[in-house]
C-alpha cells in the first residue's frame, strides 16, 4: 500500500485565509458602528441647527416687526398709509366695470414696481437682507407683498395660506421649509406680525437658504468622515496586528502537526498563552505524548509478544532435531520430547487464543448498557466450581457473598470470567496451606446509591510495591520467584489481568489491588449499583 502523501499546506487565496477573514470582520464591525455613531450624532447636529436657525430667524423677523411698529421710523405710517390706499382702492372697485378697468390698470402697472409711497419699507427689507444674508419680504394683512428685498413685490405670490403668515397672523411660532417655486432653492422660511395695538398692519418674512443653514453640518459631517476614516484606518491596522498575533500560534500548531504526522514525535506546539489557542495547543502536546506512550506500549507488546512465541518454538525446534538425531534409537527419550512437543504447541494456542480474545475485547464497538442482572447466582457457582481445584491445591477457600446483593448493569458472563481469572491467579501463586477468599458486598457512598464489590483475596507472597503499577500491563509479571511454584506451574504470558481490568472497564467498574509481602494480595473491584 502507498504512503499516503501528507496535507502539505498549498499558498491559500488571501480571501480565504483566515487572518483576512479576521481583518475583514473587524473593520466591517468598525465601520457599522462608526456609521451609526456618525448618523447619530449628524441627526442630532442637524436638530439642534435647525432649531437654531429657526430661533435666530424669527428674532429676526420680531427684531425687524419691532423696527416697523416703532412710531418714530416713519415705517409705521407707510404701512398705515398702505393699507388705507388698498382700502380705498377696493371700495372704488365696487363701482362699477369702469372703476373695474382703472383697477385692471393699476394692477398691471403693479406687475413691475412695488407699490408707491414705500420706499422706506423698502429700504428695511433691503437692509436685513444686506446685513444677514436674508430673504425679506412685508406682507399685507392679505397676504399680498408690499416690498421684497429681491426685486418687485408683484412677483410674490399670495402668501395668505403659507405655515408662517398664518402662524404670525395667530401670534405663534413657527417655521417652514420648501422649496422657492422660481428658483428651485429650499428656504426656512419664519414671520412675525407687525402691529399697532391690537390693530395689525401686516407681517415680516425672512428666509434663509438651506445651504447657508446647514452649512455648519457640512463642515461637522466632513470632520466626522475624516475622523471615521482615520479611526477605520487605525482599527484596520490594530486588526492586522491581532489576526496576525492570533493566527501565527495556529500556524505553528499546523507546522507542528505536519512533523508529527511525518513521524517526529519529538516535536511540540510550545504555545504559552492562556487563551483558547494555547489550550488546544496544550491538549495537541497531551495528545502526542499519548501517542509517544501508545506506541512504546505498542513496541514493548510486540517485542513481548516475540519473545512468547519464542520459546516454545525455540523448544520445538530443539526437540524436533534431538528427535532427527536419535533416530528411533531410544523410544523412551523420542516419546517424552514428543510429549514435549505437544506441550509447547498447546501453550502455543493458548497463547494465540489469548492474543486473539485481547485484541476482540479491545477494538470492539463499546456495547450498549445491559439492564440490571442478577449475578448472585453466578458467583456461587463460580465458587462451587472453583472449590474442587482449591482443594486440590491444598487450599482453604471461604466464599461470603451478600444475600441482598441488588443486580447490576453488567455482563454476567464476562464477570464470571474476571473472577474465574482472578480466583485462578490466587491457586497459582498460593502455596498448599495458604488461603482464598472470595467476598461480595456492597457499599453505600457519598451523593450516590453505592457500589458492589467484589474482592479476591490470597495469602500468597505478595506482590513488591514496585511491581503494583505494572501488574495490569500486557506480558508482564514478576520476579520468578514468585512466578512459579515450588510444584513447577507457570504463570502464562501475563496477559490475564490485562484483559480483567479491559472487561471490568468495559462494564462500568473499576478495579485495584493491595499488597503486602509475604502476606498475601487482595484485588477488588467495583460496580455502580443502578438507580431503580
Amino acid at each position: 500500500m502507498n504512503k499516503q502523501a501528507l496535507p502539505v499546506p498549498s499558498r491559500i487565496p488571501w480571501r480565504q485565509r483566515l487572518q483576512f477573514r479576521l481583518i475583514a470582520s473587524y473593520g466591517l464591525l468598525v465601520l457599522i458602528v462608526l456609521s451609526l455613531l456618525m448618523a447619530l450624532v449628524i441627526n442630532a447636529v442637524y436638530s439642534v441647527q435647525i432649531d437654531q436657525a429657526e430661533h435666530d430667524l424669527e428674532v429676526k423677523a420680531l427684531l425687524a416687526a419691532n423696527a416697523l411698529e416703532d412710531p418714530l421710523s416713519g415705517y409705521s405710517s407707510e404701512l398705515e398709509e398702505y393699507e388705507r390706499r388698498e382700502s380705498h382702492d377696493g371700495k372704488e372697485s365696487d363701482d362699477g366695470e369702469d372703476s373695474a378697468g382703472e383697477e385692471d390698470d393699476a394692477g398691471d402697472q403693479g406687475l413691475t414696481a412695488n407699490a408707491p409711497g414705500t420706499n422706506g419699507l423698502q429700504h428695511l427689507a433691503n437692509r436685513y437682507a444686506q446685513q444677514d444674508g436674508l430673504w425679506v419680504t412685508i406682507l399685507d394683512v392679505r397676504g399680498d407683498a408690499i416690498v421684497d428685498s429681491r426685486g418687485s413685490a408683484a412677483a410674490i405670490g399670495n402668501q395668505l395660506l403659507t405655515p408662517e403668515f398664518q402662524a404670525a397672523t395667530q401670534l405663534v411660532e413657527q417655521h417652514d421649509i420648501r422649496t422657492d417655486p422660481a428658483g428651485d432653492v429650499r428656504y426656512m422660511f419664519a414671520a412675525a406680525p407687525v402691529q399697532i395695538g391690537d390693530n395689525l398692519l401686516g407681517v415680516v418674512r425672512m428666509a434663509q437658504p438651506m445651504s447657508d443653514v446647514l452649512a455648519p453640518i457640512r463642515g461637522l459631517a466632513l470632520t466626522l468622515l475624516l475622523a471615521g476614516a482615520a479611526a477605520l484606518a487605525l482599527a484596520t491596522v490594530l486588526g492586522i496586528f491581532l489576526a496576525r498575533r492570533l493566527v501565527r500560534p495556529i500556524q505553528r500548531l499546523q507546522e507542528t502537526a505536519l512533523a508529527v504526522a511525518s513521524g517526529d514525535l519529538s516535536q511540540s506546539a510550545d504555545i504559552d498563552s492562556i487563551d483558547e489557542i494555547g489550550s488546544l495547543a496544550r491538549t495537541f502536546d497531551y495528545m502526542v505524548s499519548e501517542l509517544q506512550e501508545m506506541i512504546r506500549r505498542q513496541r514493548l507488546f510486540i517485542a513481548n509478544a516475540s519473545h512468547e512465541l519464542r520459546t516454545p518454538l525455540t523448544n520445538i525446534k530443539l526437540r524436533s532435531e534431538a528427535l532427527l538425531t536419535l533416530d528411533g534409537e531410544d523410544p523412551a527419550l523420542s516419546k517424552r520430547y514428543l510429549h514435549e512437543i505437544d506441550s509447547e504447541a498447546d501453550r502455543l494456542g493458548r497463547l494465540a487464543a489469548t492474543l486473539l480474545d485481547l485484541s476482540k475485547i479491545e477494538n470492539r464497538e463499546p456495547p450498549p448498557p445491559e439492564a440490571p442482572t442478577d449475578i448472585r447466582p453466578m458467583l456461587l457457582d463460580v465458587a462451587r466450581a472453583m472449590r474442587m481445584r482449591m482443594k486440590d491445591a491444598g487450599l482453604t477457600f471461604a466464599v461470603s457473598v451478600e444475600e441482598l446483593l441488588p443486580p447490576l448493569s453488567v455482563r454476567a458472563n464476562e464477570v464470571e470470567t474476571v473472577v474465574l481469572n482472578l480466583l485462578d491467579n490466587a491457586v497459582k501463586y498460593t502455596p498448599p496451606g495458604g488461603s482464598v477468599t472470595l467476598r461480595v458486598e456492597t457499599e453505600q457512598t457519598a451523593g450516590r446509591t453505592g457500589v458492589a464489590k467484589i474482592v479476591v483475596s490470597d495469602s500468597g507472597p505478595g506482590i513488591p510495591p514496585e511491581d503494583l503499577a505494572h501488574i495490569f500491563e500486557y506480558f508482564y509479571r514478576v520476579d520468578p520467584a514468585r512466578s512459579r511454584l515450588q510444584r513447577g506451574e507457570g504463570t502464562g504470558a501475563g496477559l490475564g489481568l490485562a484483559i480483567v481490568k479491559t472487561l471490568v472497564e468495559q462494564n462500568g467498574g473499576r478495579i485495584s489491588v493491595s499488597s503486602t509481602e509475604k502476606q498475601g494480595t487482595a484485588f477488588t473491584i467495583a460496580f455502580p449499583i443502578p438507580s431503580r
